[in-house]
């Protein structure tokens, strides 16, 4: 993984911790480094979340279920909306985490 995908992954992982943890619910492609770098209209190109599930725009991944409790909490807020949906946050943020190269960390100084 090159520098600058490597630098997009830590900031997206970074965004999702943040989603995690209260501090924002954008779930935009604008708020995520990742898409910035890689997403055009036509596909998702090299990204690494594309790669890894062999398709485009995040589908495959934990996205879609955070996207749904999303939705549902704007039509119907609650507490337990409110849980399942940074839970299912939870997923993608490790999702994002899982594509870390292991050897880089082998590598590190």
């Amino acid at each position: 993984m090159d520098e600058a995908t490597r630098t997009a992954l830590e900031e997206s992982i970074a965004h999702w911790r943040d989603i995690v943890d209260g501090w924002s619910d954008d779930m935009s492609a604008g708020a995520c480094a990742l898409c910035r770098k890689f997403r055009t209209q036509a596909s998702c190109g090299a990204c690494p979340v594309a790669l890894k599930v062999s398709a485009d725009y995040c589908a495959n991944t934990p996205y879609a279920e955070v996207n749904f409790y999303k939705v549902l909490m704007l039509g119907a807020p609650s507490p337990g909306n409110e849980k399942a949906f940074r839970a299912a946050a939870q997923k993608e943020l490790e999702f994002l985490e899982s594509l870390r190269d292991p050897d880089e960390a082998l590598r590190a100084p």
